[in-house]
């Protein structure tokens, strides 16, 4: 009766204020994205594992969280880790696809003195029928999207679960965050499939470093190339290592160039030096005995080089 017009405009008073910041939801989609970008598929199984399951993986099932009311009898237990419902789909696609590639971000649960822990995991996955192994640095190299700074330590497969030779533990100062490996061939029908396995709670605790400017070389630097003759079975991790230590301070960059096998048990690593100072340029003399000083301390840990 009175009519809308006579009534003045008001904003109500309502205080706003911006949402808190999540850094778990932060981090999940930051390794969602970085994992599709690599070509990986994302997949979502049940929480629940049976009897069965905890047999194939060696789980102690007086050790797991059992439901009170199992909506299927048979998944009558919390998930201790995500790769039984990871086995089940590299079953399932192996049928149908000869590679492929897959991850699950999901909660771990845990019998604790205080109750139930829950973690947060990534696991993924990459499967082929017919491989020779790469599907390890394929999944390496994917985990650096993820964890820009890590150490891959070697280590023996663990129980039935991974390839007994094909393992390794993932490192941040020092602390295991993860593993890599290679599933056992007993959990497949067909193919093989490599497996990393991050604590992205773990992740998510880790101290954040300081990022400092650097800038840019004002002098020029020099550059060579060795190829070290080392045992099949040596860790190009171990070579890098002495290179940087016998090249000195004056070492820029160390970049792994390539690999391959040679008869007798042994492979080709090489490698690219690149060698400068900060406050001038350094000689043609200074550049090569930087290089006959790397040369003779590969040569007498026992390596030999390629011309």
């Amino acid at each position: 009766m009175v009519g809308y017009a006579s009534i003045t405009p008001q904003a109500p008073a309502v205080p706003a204020s911006p949402t808190p910041r999540n850094l778990e939801h932060e981090q999940h989609r930051a390794v969602r994205a970085a994992l599709m970008d690599q070509g990986f598929t994302e997949v979502s199984n049940y929480s629940f594992i049976s009897d069965a399951d905890a047999a194939m993986f060696g789980y102690d099932t007086g050790q797991l969280l059992q439901v009170a009311n199992p909506i299927v009898a048979e998944q009558k237990y919390l998930r201790p880790g995500l790769l039984p419902g990871i086995r089940r789909n590299l079953l399932d696609n192996s049928r149908y696809f000869h590679e492929f590639r897959l991850f699950e971000i999901g909660r771990e649960y845990h019998k604790s003195k205080d109750g139930p822990v829950e973690r947060t995991h990534l696991v993924a996955a990459v499967f082929a029928r017919e491989t020779n192994g790469i599907n390890l640095l394929e999944l390496k190299r994917a985990a650096q999207y993820v964890l820009p700074k890590f150490e891959v330590v070697p280590e023996k497969g663990q129980g039935r679960i991974a390839h007994p030779e094909r393992a390794a533990r993932m490192e941040v100062s020092g602390q295991c965050v993860g593993h890599l490996f290679e599933l056992h061939p007993l959990l497949l029908e067909r193919g093989r499939a490599a497996i990393l396995d991050l604590d992205l709670d773990a992740l998510r605790a880790l101290p954040r470093e300081a990022r400092k400017y650097q800038a840019l070389r004002r002098f020029p630097t020099s550059s060579f190339d060795l190829s070290i003759v080392a045992p099949a079975h040596e860790l190009v991790a171990n070579l890098a290592g002495r290179l940087r230590q016998l090249a000195g301070g004056d070492l820029a960059a160390l970049q792994f160039l390539l690999i391959f096998a040679l008869p007798q048990e042994k492979k080709s690593v090489s490698f690219r030096l690149t060698v400068g100072s900060e406050d001038r340029t350094l000689t043609a003399d200074e550049v090569t005995r930087i290089r006959e000083r790397v040369v003779a301390g590969i040569k007498a840990a026992g390596y030999e080089l390629r011309e």
